[in-house]
């Protein structure tokens, strides 16, 4: 009887845990691999080289706030062009 109460046991702990690597943070939205994709070709053309690991982790932060950096600008440059759909209603 001990061995089965121990064996129900150790299986329950194992479901539980196996059942939390699956799931995302909260707060999170899971990511598609095509953004993945395009966040490291993002990286990549700010300067970031995957197979440089020892300038790693300062060369993937450069590259990140870099990133960073060019989306606000471009963020910025949507919001002061002239809404286009204004004037076709």
């Amino acid at each position: 009887m001990r061995n089965l109460v121990t064996a129900s046991l150790a299986a329950s702990l194992l479901g539980v845990c196996a059942g939390s690597f699956a799931q995302p943070q909260l707060g999170t939205t899971p990511v598609s691999r095509a953004q993945v994709q395009k966040e490291l070709a993002d990286l990549e053309r700010a300067g970031y080289d995957p197979r440089n690991s020892t300038a790693y982790p300062d060369n993937i932060q450069a590259a990140q706030k870099s990133v960073a950096a060019e989306r606000a600008r471009q963020d910025d440059a949507r919001k002061r062009a002239p809404n286009q759909d204004a004037g076709s209603m």
